[in-house]
């Protein structure tokens, strides 16, 4: 099947409201029949005795349906090896984020959650409300223990990984911190459940080498299912079938729909229905985002900006060399490691050349069948298409370079990848607002002349810069010079963690380093850049109708990038998780550090916008 009918396919079945509402809630029925039932659901006639949490994890995944809610199995490339593929335990995903659940009963929103619980319960066929409010009270406490464990984001990056074969991890997690010697623990069972999940030809044995980030929250996990598993299995499956059954109300009746959307308007604020076809949009934006963008970059993209665009990549690298060069802080061996990073930086502009080949693409896709008239198996059928892909490449040489890695050209966004040490400008950004080489270059450069110079950036910042030239996580730095860098970086956490929202609240600057140090250094080489281009090129003229010099308009075109609207709800779930600082805060303290912007617009000396030099922050 073409992969454009694929994509087609999977629109048409989301769109298809009364096919949905055919089927309702039956293939969720269907599902946790399959399984043994929901608890909950069930009544006293549910049997604990046949109940296995790790087969039916398996059954979970061959449904389906994401497997994530105790332990999420990934495989991604090895960072001390990218040519390899390493399997990677991550923590579980939740219902209702870390900082909602942990605040308890008492909280609103973990109120309209509970409400969820038993409204989907009661839907599904549940006779005894008083019981599932009960019981779904106790799931809850569940997920808060769960989340409890894993990782604050409001403590920054993490900081360290560990490699074991699975044998060792399975000890090490048994006997983790939190554990005392004498409680109950998992043992050989991460070997069983790695098998149930994974699902490979060849099984995963106990030399298989794993990758975790956070041994205390697996020994917990290790702990607190062994527990369950030995004196409440009811509690145990009634989380899992939750969690199952959450992820199904996207796809059914507008009645499950709207019951997913109540908890949404609670948690984000957002009061008016999304049109439909943005919502089965957004269904093609992942797993077929490759099908995506081919159609985008043969149809709707301009190849001549492909060029042009990559022109503006060649001066903002050859501005972040000119940094390097006019460096005072680094050693001579560091810095040179530093140029050698970015002399073999990789640039993808627009699109990989693959992408317009129709038999790569097609091919990519051709172990996927979608229907037109089921958008519930459709969703299962694409899940299940992506996770197997994903562990399949457990066992293959992976490849850095590989340009199925930089096939999101739709995407309206920028990335730097540290694994392949290449940044990605898609098609999807190089146009409107971003990018257009028909005005004024003081606004191009002030627009996606700062996102490519904010993604360079991202190969020096506190998380990047463990990375060396090839992508492989390696120290290059001398000691001295890693510790100047340290305190440049500090410099920045605690200046943007001493700046107060117009709403009162305060920033993290430890979790919006890596984003502040890229968007500090892009000002910079943008700025730089432009300078350099009016020098070759001559001033450009004065935009007919506005008071603004260009440089000015350099500026504002560079603020213009983060113009956000969102509500309350949103920018606090923003403020909690999100490693960018919010809008004013990337605007008006990145502004303030640099001197250029003062002279720009004369701000006086002393004040927010021209500050004592002393209090200026800057790493690149």
């Amino acid at each position: 099947m073409p992969a454009i009918v694929t994509m087609r396919n999977m629109y048409k079945s989301c769109m298809n409201l009364s096919a949905i509402e055919s089927y309702g809630a039956d293939p969720l029925r269907e599902a946790l029949d399959s399984l043994g039932g929901w608890p909950v659901l069930v009544g006293d006639k549910w049997d604990n005795s046949t109940f296995d949490w790790i087969a039916v994890s398996g059954q979970i995944r061959r449904l389906g349906f994401r497997t994530d809610m105790f332990v999420q199995f990934k495989v991604i490339a090895d960072v001390l090896n990218n040519t390899k593929k390493v399997l990677f335990l991550d923590e579980a995903t939740l219902g209702l984020r870390r900082q909602i659940i942990t605040l308890g009963p008492n909280n609103s929103i973990v109120q309209v959650y509970h409400q969820l619980m038993v409204d989907t319960a009661m839907l599904l066929g549940a006779d005894n409300k008083t019981r599932v409010k009960e019981e779904m009270w106790d799931v809850i406490q569940m997920e808060t223990q769960i989340a409890q464990a894993t990782h604050d984001p409001a403590q920054g990056e993490k900081k360290q990984s560990w490699y074991l074969h699975l044998k060792a991890f399975a000890d090490v997690a048994n006997q983790s911190e939190v554990l005392a010697s004498n409680q109950t623990r998992m043992g050989h069972d991460w070997i069983r459940l790695a098998n149930a999940i994974v699902q490979l030809p060849d099984n995963i044995t106990a030399r298989e080498l794993v990758m975790v980030d956070n041994l205390n929250y697996m020994g917990y996990i290790d702990h607190l299912i062994s527990v369950y598993n030995q004196h409440d299995k009811r509690l145990l499956a009634n989380y899992m079938m939750w969690r199952l059954a959450l992820q199904a109300l996207s796809t059914g009746s507008k009645e499950m729909r709207d019951m997913r959307d109540n908890l949404h308007r609670h948690l984000y604020g957002i009061t008016e229905k999304i049109a439909r076809w943005k919502t089965c949009l957004s269904q093609l934006t992942g797993s077929l985002s490759m099908a995506l963008s081919s159609l985008y970059i043969k149809h709707y993209f301009n190849s001549t900006l492909k060029g042009k665009a990559s022109e503006m990549v060649t001066n903002l690298r050859a501005e972040f060399d000119d940094i390097l060069h006019k460096n005072d802080w680094m050693d001579s061996e560091t810095k040179l490691n530093a140029f050698r990073k970015s002399q073999m930086m990789k640039a993808v502009v627009g699109y990989p050349h693959q992408l317009a080949n129709d038999t790569l693409v097609n091919g990519h896709y051709k172990t996927l069948n979608l229907t037109d008239n089921n958008f519930d198996l459709n969703i299962r059928r694409l899940r299940n298409w992506a996770q197997r892909r994903e562990f399949e490449k457990l066992r293959e040489v992976n490849d850095p370079q590989d340009w199925r890695n930089f096939a999101n050209s739709a995407n309206v966004n920028a990335f730097y990848w540290s694994q392949a040490n290449a940044i990605v400008i898609p098609a999807g950004i190089l146009r409107d607002v971003f990018f257009d080489n028909d005005r004024p270059q003081y606004m191009n450069f002030g627009t996606i002349g700062y996102i490519i110079g904010h993604e360079i950036t991202h190969a020096f910042d506190n998380i990047g810069a463990q990375f060396d030239e090839i992508g492989n996580a390696r120290n290059w730095w001398k000691n001295e010079t890693r510790l100047h860098y340290n305190s440049k970086a500090q410099c920045m956490v605690k200046q943007y963690s001493g700046f107060t929202l117009t709403n009162g609240l305060k920033i993290n600057g430890d979790l919006t380093l890596k984003e502040n140090i890229a968007d500090n250094g892009a000002l910079k080489e943008a700025y730089n850049a432009y300078e350099k281009y009016t020098e070759k090129f001559g001033h450009e003229l004065q935009l007919p109708g506005l008071k603004y010099t260009p440089r000015q308009l350099f500026w504002i075109s560079a603020a213009m990038n983060w113009c956000s609207k969102s509500s309350p709800e949103m920018f606090k779930t923003r403020l909690d998780t999100d490693t960018h600082s919010p809008s004013q805060a990337r605007v008006n303290v990145a502004l303030s550090n640099f001197k250029e912007f003062s002279q720009s617009f004369s701000c006086k000396p002393g004040t927010d916008m021209n500050p004592n030099p002393k209090k200026r922050c800057t790493v690149w």
